[in-house]
């Protein structure tokens, strides 16, 4: 068994996604990163599947500061949520 909680959250969470018909749960809050992944990193998101796959997206940089996104330095995920932010 792992010491660790969060497989356990993935898995419950995953059930909870597909009860609800969810295929993707996007998480920005640090505090609930953490809960979910152990990962909660400021300026981060998460991205976990109904599969309970995680996808973290770290900028490299401020890309919030600057009027446009550039093309390098930024994983798909993160420009997904700069995207549906704007």
């Amino acid at each position: 068994m792992s010491s660790h909680p969060y497989p356990a959250r993935l898995e419950r969470c995953s059930r909870f996604m597909k009860e609800a018909g969810l295929d993707v749960l996007l998480l920005s809050k640090p505090v609930n990163m953490f809960y979910l992944t152990g990962d909660g990193r400021l300026c981060a998101h998460a991205m976990i599947t109904k599969e309970a796959k995680v996808a973290l997206g770290l900028p490299q940089r401020n890309w919030w500061a600057e009027p446009t996104l550039p093309a390098k330095g930024h994983t798909l995920l993160t420009r997904l949520f700069v995207s549906l932010t704007r």
